[in-house]
């Protein structure tokens, strides 16, 4: 059974909306914001973000193997990488600064 995040937290619901939407006002690109998200979903380990980012990069003509590869992105051979190795980095650095300052004690 999945969470209703916006029953449970819907302000925290809101204030990543409008991030999204803050982001996009950037001029950032969508499809690597999007593949970037998956990415985060998939370190975070959570599977409704994991499903909803995928299904959307389906949507938008992202093809199967190169989501196949996302997770693996590091070791993939097959022709260039899913998202540039700098972006992934630079999230999987913000995913564990999040995960360490939740679980410092305070």
């Amino acid at each position: 059974m999945r969470l209703n995040y916006a029953a449970i937290a819907p302000e925290a619901t809101k204030a990543l909306a409008g991030v999204n939407a803050a982001l996009l006002r950037t001029g950032f690109d969508k499809r690597l914001m999007d593949l970037l998200f998956l990415r985060v979903s998939q370190i975070n380990g959570c599977s409704y973000c994991v499903d909803e980012h995928a299904r959307n990069l389906r949507r938008a003509g992202e093809s199967n193997e190169r989501l196949d590869g996302l997770a693996a992105w590091r070791e993939s051979t097959r022709g260039p990488s899913p998202i540039p190795r700098s972006a992934v980095l630079r999230e999987r650095c913000a995913s564990l600064l999040r995960k360490c300052s939740r679980s410092s004690p305070r």
